[in-house]
């Protein structure tokens, strides 16, 4: 008999192969899946060290969230958690239950607040900051981090007065008053002044995130946004191995990286790869910075922000194509997107395989929708911020909002989607990301017929965009992505056979039983029943 690691027997497996064949047995090897196929017959065929019955549990390829910030995130002052506050009164009483945890504290930081959840959906000021924290900087991002509410501490210590200008951003002023909004470029003003994290304290909370990732059966990220400084960080965590998530980085493009990591090629060290540079084309529709071709809606004089030019652009596509880097560019707006999908065709024949991406891609024209089939541009998308989008987002949009989180649309161009978290704008929880897909609802049910319903993807199709997809869009499709014969053994075993739910509901409190990277446990759910 032939001698493996592991053998997974008398499961329910979605292998996400061409077929999207289903069968009952894999065995592991090292780091390499040797076989899969029913379990009889891989049960004479190897002996194994460790045999699991899986008891009909499901097995999916490791997750790969295509689009998040876990790095930077963990690497930011911590925030206090504004998430669901219903105005600035709410905002004030975090703050103050914070200073009374910490009393030192010598800068505010908090994000996650929604205008869309107060009473009149107005963006607030900074008067109610100012009266209660007249001397201490409090700085507050909204949820979508292209705004900030900034109390006139922050904004002395920043030097922003009512004349200061700043390309790409916006510094609200009303009444000649500043209002303590700033968008986009403009937050760079304060967030320069934010405390930077002990080293200590950003390895936590690293590591914390890591295994809150695993805990998912999430195996890979594309950091959206990574310096050179953070990957010299997580390569000394992974020489110790502490750090075992693959990270696909798309490099933040300042001279620095430019320099130091890019003009040397792929930067690619065991699990961690830094293969693509990130652009920004525009905001967010939440803060109305998202480029449009017409004014907004509820806002007739305001069309977005276009955040870079065709000049700056072109000076970086020809440094990613000299050095082989990967262009992913973040687009919300239909203009934004319109936009890109040009500066890239200039680049992009229809044989091309560089797979440059459009991160985002919410509001797209029709006008422009055959272009990511012509030039085999990649989107990535996040299902979940349809959901979190829909009470507000036909306000922004008007009759656009048909043209807007068309993931079926944009599925269909090159049936490739590449589906990610965008953490911490939106929960880590992936199966959250495969609800929204596929049901167009919340994991609650709502709303009754769905948001957009026609655009929902199919089951196959939602679980190809969180694995295979996103393997493909990392040029890894070849190592990573599905369970096949010679392939990573990236997998992850989880309580509910999410492929054959029919509400919503079934899908809520879904989580990992045990995750796999390279062959090994990286996360074993205590208690569990099979191990």
């Amino acid at each position: 008999m032939n001698k493996a690691d592991w053998i997974f027997y008398d499961g329910n497996i979605y292998t996400v192969n061409d077929s999207f064949e289903k069968v009952e047995a894999i065995v592991i090897k090292d780091d390499k899946i040797v076989d899969v196929g029913d379990s009889d017959t891989l049960l004479k065929r190897w002996n194994s060290k460790e045999k699991i019955n899986l008891k009909g549990f499901t097995i999916i390829p490791g997750i790969i969230d295509a689009h998040c910030h876990l790095i930077s995130y963990s690497t930011e002052m911590e925030p206090i958690d504004l998430t669901g506050v219903r105005g600035v009164d709410e905002m004030i009483e975090r703050i103050q239950i914070y200073k009374k945890q910490h009393p030192d504290v010598t800068f505010i930081y908090g994000r996650g607040w929604d205008q869309n959840l107060f009473p009149n959906m107005q963006m607030p000021n900074n008067k109610l900051l100012n009266i209660y924290f007249p001397d201490i900087p409090v700085y507050l991002k909204r949820v979508d981090a292209h705004a900030a509410l900034a109390n006139d501490a922050a904004l002395k210590l920043a030097n922003i007065n009512v004349d200061t200008k700043v390309e790409n951003g916006i510094i609200e002023v009303k009444n000649e008053e500043l209002t303590g909004i700033l968008i986009d470029k403009a937050m760079e003003l304060v967030e320069s002044h934010i405390p930077h994290l002990p080293k200590s304290a950003k390895i936590s909370s690293l590591l914390k995130l890591q295994e809150q990732a695993l805990s998912y059966g999430i195996t890979a990220i594309n950091e959206a946004g990574i310096n050179s400084e953070d990957i010299y960080l997580l390569d000394s965590l992974q020489s110790e191995d502490k750090w075992v998530l693959r990270v696909f980085g798309m490099l933040t493009p300042n001279d620095d990286n430019i320099e130091n990591i890019l003009k040397n090629g792929v930067y690619k060290n065991n699990k961690i790869i830094v293969n693509s540079v990130k652009l920004y084309a525009d905001g967010a529709l939440g803060s109305r910075s998202a480029y449009l071709y017409e004014p907004y809606s509820d806002d007739h004089n305001n069309r977005g922000l276009l955040l870079f030019d065709e000049y700056n652009f072109n000076y970086i596509a020809e440094l990613c194509i000299k050095y082989k880097y990967q262009i992913a560019t973040h687009a919300i707006g239909d203009a934004a997107v319109g936009t890109i999908l040009d500066w890239y065709s200039k680049y992009l024949t229809p044989e091309n395989d560089l797979r440059w991406r459009i991160e985002h891609s919410q509001l797209v024209n029709p006008m422009d929708l055959d272009k990511f089939n012509k030039y085999k541009i990649i989107p990535s998308v996040q299902p979940i911020h349809a959901i979190e989008d829909m009470e507000w987002a036909p306000l922004r949009l008007g009759n656009r909002i048909k043209y807007a989180y068309s993931y079926k649309n944009l599925y269909l161009q090159n049936n490739i989607l590449a589906i990610g978290t965008d953490f911490p704008v939106s929960h880590l929880n992936p199966y959250n990301n495969f609800c929204a897909a596929v049901f167009r609802k919340n994991i609650s049910g709502y709303p009754i017929d769905g948001f957009l319903a026609e655009q929902a993807l199919s089951k196959t199709e939602a679980l190809k965009s969180m694995t295979i997809g996103g393997a493909y869009a990392n040029f890894s499709e070849n190592t990573i992505g599905s369970i096949e014969i010679g392939k990573k053994a990236d997998f992850v075993i989880i309580n509910k056979d999410i492929m054959n739910v029919t509400t919503p509901q079934d899908l809520s409190n879904t989580y990992a039983i045990a995750t796999f990277i390279d062959g090994i446990p990286v996360f074993i759910l205590k208690g569990n029943k099979l191990f």
